[in-house]
């Protein structure tokens, strides 16, 4: 084992790599802060609240915005299937789900959507790490609070990632899909 450098992340196998989320994404940004009108036809403008049980996905009430607003949204990023959300705004911030297989939709300012560099980091590694418990202490360690806690994706793309090798993150995943197999069950 090596120190991480890292107060929060503690030693780590020596041959792992440590390094800023930023680093290691090729995206990395935040939902709409000046959501367009809502429309009662349209695409979905999906927030915090479409992660229920860690899984992420439209509901019947979704808030609704026009196809030229979309479009206009998407000239920044479009959010696309395998994408991580984390939740960075509200009581329910550090929620965490990957986007699945699903039409096309828009987000809020309460989620960051991560896009990994597939050569560098799995999804599903980055999403349980996120959702880890070194991760969670962290990221509410550092909450501004103001009407509700928040914090800033400067803030976000600075916390250190451990980077095993892509083999090392499979097997950690299949782990876990493994062990939690049960209780999701």
């Amino acid at each position: 084992l090596k120190d991480s450098g890292v107060e929060w992340l503690g030693e780590v196998p020596e041959h792992w790599e440590v390094t800023a989320i930023k680093r290691i994404c090729v995206l990395l940004r935040d939902g709409t802060h000046l959501p367009p009108p809502r429309t009662a036809e349209g695409f979905p403008l999906l927030s915090v609240r479409n992660i229920v049980a860690g899984k992420f996905g439209t509901r019947s009430d979704d808030s609704k915005i026009s196809e030229s607003d979309y479009h206009q949204l998407c000239r920044t990023f479009t959010p696309k299937e395998n994408d991580v959300l984390l939740a960075i705004v509200g009581a329910t911030m550090g929620k965490v789900a990957v986007v699945p297989k699903m039409g096309r939709f828009q987000i809020q300012r309460s989620l960051a959507i991560f896009r990994p560099r597939p050569d560098k980091l799995l999804f599903k590694f980055l999403a349980a790490y996120l959702g880890g418990p070194a991760f969670q202490r962290a990221l509410w360690s550092t909450v501004a609070f103001s009407a509700q806690p928040g914090i800033y994706l400067n803030t976000l793309g600075g916390f250190s990632i451990v980077l095993p090798s892509r083999q090392e993150q499979a097997a950690i995943v299949d782990y876990l899909d493994q062990a939690t197999a049960d209780i999701d069950t």
